[in-house]
């Protein structure tokens, strides 16, 4: 749906695991009325879950993202949602600490950037906990109907935020 923005707002997606090499691109950075998911969005993933290596890459780089904002004079709040349907396995670069200082170098700044984690179809609270993940920013669904729910709340949670009310996140 439309919203009311200063500059750009962009949406973009890469699974990660042991089955592709670097990142499969399930959606890549569009702007966000461009983006459309319907009946032929594939996403099938498959593997291991490398949960911390694949978290604590993708948190440096949206505080890469941030800084570079930053330089132009342009403040951003960045939203990461983690979607997992597996626990840790695989990883062998980040462990836990890696991860859980990136959310915490990420939501405790000057900047209240916002972190959350959903476990679909298998249960993640306590290790997003562990991650330094507030409880009410995790949540575990287990049926398609909670996952669109799902999305839905995270567009507008997207347009509140970007409209200047800070009250994104869930």
């Amino acid at each position: 749906k439309k919203v009311k923005t200063d500059g750009e707002l962009v949406a973009g997606a890469i699974a990660i695991s042991d089955e592709v090499q670097g990142g499969e691109v399930v959606l890549p950075f569009t702007p966000i009325h461009q983006v459309k998911i319907d009946s032929s969005f594939r996403f099938v993933p498959q593997g291991l879950t490398p949960l911390y290596d694949t978290l604590t890459v993708s948190l440096v780089a949206m505080v890469l993202m941030s800084l570079m904002a930053k330089a132009h004079r342009k403040r951003v709040v960045i939203m990461v949602y983690v979607l997992t349907d597996g626990a840790e396995m695989g990883s062998h670069t980040f462990e836990l600490g890696d991860t859980s200082e990136m959310v915490t170098l990420l939501t405790q700044g000057r900047i209240k950037h916002r972190v959350a984690g959903v476990g679909v179809g298998y249960p993640m609270k306590e290790v997003f906990t562990s991650m330094g993940i507030p409880a009410e920013a995790i949540r575990d669904i287990e049926s398609p109907a909670e996952l669109q729910s799902l999305f839905e709340e995270i567009g507008q949670s997207v347009s509140a935020t970007s409209q200047g009310g800070d009250t994104g996140g869930f």
